[in-house]
């Protein structure tokens, strides 16, 4: 018969400096734990999840965590702190945007209105914030460089990350905005079959080439102008 080991003795083993020892005796009762004992699996998994924490191995309360959640929860105040802990846990090893998701999926509940751990989630949600900005800032800096770069777009960028996002919006409207136009007078080439509306769209893809802010989309309707141009010469 397999030997019961209390939550007690687990707590005293990790307080006498024998954390090692209880998280091979706990791995050895989950493993030797029925499927079916759903409870006992709770049990033992909330009793290693406090050995890791005990020992400061986050990485390895972390996996025993999501374990531990995959059984459930029989509150959902429960749930929330199993999510706030993840949350405090991928925190810690680095994993910040990940950290971030864990306490969006609580917050937006509104039943963490009534819920303790709600102060802590939301200062934990404040700092998570403002690392996943640090993180990403020097990704949005590169990529939107490359984006002006590849597209030939008039503006420069301003690393300052207070800015940056506004740069990025400024770059996305003036291309979505020259994209919008070309497509359009693109569109009309495939439909415009009298003469006089052929010469109009020339015209004003002549003035959008000279107009256009976007490089690409300036050297795309010189080419179709260009194309046009010599059927219509024919």
């Amino acid at each position: 018969m397999v030997r019961k080991l209390k939550t007690r003795e687990v707590v005293r083993m990790c307080q006498d400096g024998r954390a090692g020892d209880a998280r091979k005796l706990l791995l050895g009762l989950l493993s030797a734990t029925s499927g079916d004992s759903k409870a006992e699996q709770r049990r033992l998994l909330d009793d290693l999840l406090h050995v890791e924490l005990h020992a400061g191995r986050s990485h390895a309360a972390l996996q025993v965590l999501e374990r531990r959640r995959v059984l459930g929860y029989r509150k959902v105040e429960q749930r929330m702190d199993a999510a706030l802990h993840a949350a405090t846990l991928l925190d810690k090893v680095g994993r910040f945007v990940d950290a971030r998701g864990e306490l969006i999926g609580i917050i937006r509940d509104r039943r963490s209105l009534h819920w303790d751990g709600l102060l802590p989630a939301l200062s934990l949600y404040v700092e998570l914030d403002g690392k996943c900005r640090e993180l990403m800032n020097p990704v949005l800096l590169e990529a939107s460089g490359m984006v002006i770069k590849k597209f030939g777009i008039p503006i420069s960028i301003d690393v300052v990350p207070a800015r940056l996002s506004k740069t990025i919006k400024a770059v996305h409207k003036l291309f979505r905005g020259d994209s919008k136009t070309y497509s359009g007078l693109l569109s009309r080439v495939f439909t415009e079959s009298t003469p006089a509306g052929r010469l109009r769209l020339v015209d004003e893809l002549r003035q959008f080439s000279e107009n256009a802010r976007v490089e690409f989309f300036k050297n795309q309707a010189t080419q179709l102008l260009s194309k046009l141009m010599s059927k219509i010469n024919r």
